[in-house]
């Protein structure tokens, strides 16, 4: 589990986030919506600790309570590779050549809808198809 406690995020005089108190249970998965400019990516960037908060504290539970320390992994807005580089290439460095073509390869390739730009250049996609692209390379 992580548990906000109060966290509040000062850029200067300007408050980003101010006393946010979030429970996220394990094995869930959380949404952050807002407008631009509301904090989102800074809340995310203090929860993965990437960034500290000015106030309040990020805890990391494990089942009986127990603190424990944890890698969460982030995809931020951006994601850069060198030119000429495609999807399909950085799959197969990462896993393997076979993995494009097994069933959980071909399953995540139709969920995150890349058949139609696994073999384009990475700096080619529009900033969607990058994200879709990046969520994939997670996998």
């Amino acid at each position: 589990m992580i548990i906000l406690e109060n966290i509040s995020k000062n850029y200067g005089k300007n408050q980003v986030l101010k006393n946010i108190n979030l429970e996220i249970p394990a094995s869930q998965s959380l949404a952050i919506l807002g407008a631009n400019g509301s904090g989102k990516t800074t809340l995310v960037e203090i929860i993965s600790q990437v960034l500290k908060p000015t106030s309040g504290k990020v805890l990391f539970l494990d089942d009986v309570g127990k603190k424990v320390s944890r890698k969460i992994g982030v995809q931020f807005q951006e994601g850069y590779w060198p030119v000429g580089t495609r999807i399909i290439d950085l799959k197969q460095f990462y896993k393997n050549k076979k993995y494009i073509k097994s069933e959980e390869g071909k399953g995540l390739i139709d969920v995150f809808e890349l058949n139609d730009i696994l073999k384009k250049e990475i700096s080619l996609l529009s900033g969607g198809q990058r994200q879709r692209f990046n969520c994939f390379y997670q996998f």
